[in-house]
């Protein structure tokens, strides 16, 4: 009886020690979670004109270009696509468009302009970044006559993966 219970004894006390030590193992910290806001972008356009074209022509440049202005946070990078109102594709090279114009009156008849970036801002200096849009309108021998209007899409975003 004296051995079982000896041999009892050394048992808790045994697991008596394993467990404290178990106790005195784990360890806890804490995790900091920061961020920092910046300005969402903010867009303006004004449009491309053209004004009077005529039948036949090619090469024509626009009366008064079309202007891009970003707003957003200073100093960001940017990157800006476009994309032309018949194609869902975009692209960082507007000249690669073919941007259809249509009349109302008569939707089979169409003109094509080719944008081009007369000046390009990928910095937002100070905030701000404009880019001006020239291009050219191609108007065929057989265009109705009647006003046009077609549509060149612009999407910009931070050149920045975590954004």
């Amino acid at each position: 009886m004296k051995k079982s219970l000896l041999a009892f004894c050394f048992v808790t006390m045994t697991f008596g020690a394993f467990a404290g030590e178990i106790s005195n193992a784990s360890s806890s910290g804490e995790v900091q979670v920061t961020a920092s806001v910046i300005k969402k972008l903010d867009v303006e356009t004004e449009n491309i004109e053209f004004g009077k074209v005529v039948q036949g022509s090619s090469d024509n440049k626009p009366h008064k270009t079309g202007k891009v202005k970003i707003n957003g946070e200073s100093k960001e990078k940017i990157i800006v696509k476009f994309a032309s109102n018949n194609d869902g594709n975009w692209t960082e090279n507007a000249s690669d468009l073919k941007v259809k114009l249509t009349n109302k009156e008569n939707s089979g008849s169409e003109l094509i302009y080719v944008p081009s970036i007369v000046t390009s801002g990928k910095n937002l200096s100070d905030g701000e970044a404009t880019i001006e849009l020239g291009g050219k309108l191609t108007v065929p021998e057989e265009a109705v006559v009647g006003n046009y209007t077609g549509i060149l899409k612009v999407k910009v975003c931070y050149d920045d993966d975590r954004i």
